[in-house]
């Protein structure tokens, strides 16, 4: 095989051999030398055992060759292009063949009498060089005919019997995948036409422009149905926009053959390369959703596309001038067109089927739903009567709620207005106290009277403060985020005000600081006052009392920690129960609400509280927040 660059060599000098030998390629058994503007000479050599039976016919395909002349020798040492007859074929010289239908090349052979004969092929054409040729009788070229065109015309029957049928399921269901597979179908049909020569009038020049619209067809066609199939799945953006981008591409290639802005080869060399890595893609897709699933339409979808993959790959290769893996020239799409076709056919039919029953139940379901709303209507004229008394109960629910905000709201204003004086009173008697004698036991005990109810007031305003917000109608949290040491720094301040007799102190981490919960600060901060006086209360003067935080895994626990009596064991699962108040606290006042009150603010907050007896001695309360945004 050899490639002429100039297009200037004659069969002179191939016969003399006057050409430089760096132009010959390798033989193959078909020859092709890919898309390439290039001319291609072959030089085949026919030997026989016997002298050359008469009436041989030289079949030549494909038939889409621009010019295809072919030196036929007149005896059998040729020594010049006058030693040869020339037969030119090809859609340059549609006179010169006989015939209406050009399902392939055919020149008779008449060859000298000699055991051995060279012919000389020179090939020229806007495709890829591609030369399948054999030699037969009289009966041998019929029988060829006919098997070409039954062979031709099954597949063509067979893709419009494939379109016919996803038709009809994309009428029932208008799932595009559907459609496109109908499209391919036609692209499939239209392609075997157009290689088989077997739409008559199509011929020379509108030939030549049928078969490159029927070649880029057939990848637009593909590349929508891989596109289809693939998405809207949960696939790569970028292989979207990568089959879409080769899909613009391939119109362009349409428009480019009126417009003719770049060569042909151009346009049809990567929307190959495209197609290839598309339909590698859609192997892998159809592999995970069988493995996923383990469908039978799933499983017919995979052989089809793999069969079709593996032809498409040496179908491509060949046409770009690689080696001829299968031995079947032009024809490896072809040859795999039809099992692709049954198996793809099939796993439509399977999934138009799955998508049939489906709508059976969805019918049924819609009819289910017709009756349950018939009954609800039935069943809402009957319970009238029971509507109207839920809508009696709900508004006097309402009022109740009303009352109980406004409750909740008098509680605040008497609890604002008077701490502040409380608090006074209560540190001015804890000063007097301070300066008095020793021995003025009169005064002292009425500073002590002083101190403890105002202390006891505090406490029962508090409390029921708390019991009110909780128990408001719109006591809906309202959520924030709040920063933990900005809450620990304002409870401490807040505590050490109220609680002078002992030495509260926060241990919180740099790195814990800044990290948010989202919580409502008001109870928050109601819960906190409420473990910190807890401990006060149950503490001897002086001890300490410690605030800390501590990130547990997605949350944060801060606890309270005291020096105190403590909880008997047998009562720490009761501790916040409401108004119940453990065996040991003696005298000390309280209503038994503080611990239930922090149980609820917890349980609003979807925290969790747990109360232990701390080593030594004191108790350890600790509530655990959900993080809203985690230390830094």
């Amino acid at each position: 095989m050899l490639r002429d660059k100039t297009g200037s060599l004659t069969i002179s000098d191939m016969v003399n051999g006057t050409v430089p030998p760096s132009d010959f390629l390798l033989a193959k058994d078909i020859p092709t030398a890919g898309y390439t503007s290039d001319t291609v000479w072959l030089k085949v050599t026919l030997t026989t055992d016997s002298t050359w039976q008469p009436n041989l016919t030289l079949i030549a395909q494909p038939p889409f060759l621009h010019t295809l002349d072919i030196y036929v020798p007149k005896t059998s040492s040729p020594g010049s292009g006058e030693d040869f007859t020339v037969f030119h074929r090809g859609t340059f010289y549609e006179d010169q063949q006989p015939g209406n239908w050009k399902l392939f090349y055919t020149v008779p052979l008449m060859l000298p009498d000699t055991n051995e004969a060279t012919l000389y092929f020179r090939i020229s054409t806007g495709s890829t060089v591609t030369l399948k040729a054999s030699i037969a009788t009289t009966a041998g070229l019929l029988d060829y005919s006919l098997r070409w065109m039954s062979f031709s015309a099954s597949l063509i029957a067979l893709s419009v019997i494939a379109l016919l049928i996803s038709l009809f399921f994309w009428l029932q269901s208008r799932r595009r995948f559907f459609l496109s597979f109908a499209g391919l179908m036609f692209s499939n049909a239209f392609l075997v036409a157009c290689h088989s020569n077997l739409l008559p009038g199509f011929v020379g020049a509108t030939g030549d422009i049928l078969f490159s619209i029927a070649s880029l067809l057939i990848f637009l066609g593909n590349l929508v149905f891989i596109h289809d199939q693939i998405f809207p799945g949960r696939a790569p953006r970028w292989m979207r926009h990568f089959i879409v981008g080769a899909m613009v591409y391939n119109l362009f290639g349409f428009a480019n053959l009126y417009l003719d802005l770049v060569p042909y080869t151009a346009v049809i060399t990567p929307l190959m390369l495209a197609a290839i890595l598309s339909v590698l893609v859609l192997v892998a897709y159809y592999l995970r959703i069988y493995l996923r699933t383990r469908r039978p339409g799933s499983l017919t979808a995979l052989l089809a596309q793999t069969t079709q993959t593996g032809f498409a790959v040496s179908s491509v290769v060949s046409l770009l001038g690689g080696p001829d893996i299968l031995r079947l020239g032009e024809r490896d799409y072809w040859v795999t067109m039809g099992p692709f076709t049954i198996l793809m056919g099939l796993s439509m039919v399977i999934r138009g089927n799955h998508l049939y029953q489906r709508r059976k139940i969805t019918s049924s379901q819609r009819l289910a739903q017709r009756a349950e709303r018939r009954a609800n209507v039935l069943a809402e004229e009957r319970t009238a009567a029971l509507r109207q008394a839920k809508t009696v109960a709900e508004e006097a629910l309402v009022r109740e709620k009303l009352g109980r905000a406004e409750q909740a709201r008098f509680v605040d204003i008497i609890r604002h207005q008077y701490q502040t004086p409380l608090a006074v009173i209560r540190n001015s008697a804890s000063t007097l106290l301070s300066t008095l004698p020793p021995d003025d036991h009169a005064n002292r005990d009425r500073l002590g009277r002083i101190e403890v109810a105002t202390r006891d007031l505090r406490e029962v305003l508090q409390v029921s403060l708390s019991r009110a917000r909780l128990e408001e109608t719109g006591a809906a949290v309202r959520f924030e985020p709040v920063a933990l040491g900005e809450l620990l720094a304002a409870t401490v301040e807040r505590c050490r005000a109220l609680h002078q007799h002992h030495a509260i102190r926060l241990d919180l981490p740099d790195r814990l600081a800044e990290a948010e919960l989202k919580l409502d600060r008001r109870m928050v901060a109601v819960a906190l006052d409420n473990l910190i006086g807890n401990a006060s209360k149950f503490s001897p003067d002086d001890s300490e009392i410690l605030i800390s935080a501590a990130s547990l895994g997605t949350g944060i626990a801060i606890s309270v920690k005291d020096q105190g009596i403590g909880i008997p064991e047998d009562e720490l699962a009761s501790v916040t129960d409401r108004y119940y108040r453990a065996s040991n606290t003696g005298n000390v006042s309280g209503t038994g609400l503080g611990l239930h009150i922090v149980g609820e603010v917890a349980r609003t907050h979807g925290a969790s509280l747990e109360i232990a007896n701390a080593d030594p001695r004191g108790v350890v309360a600790t509530l655990t927040f959900p993080a809203h945004r985690p230390p830094g």
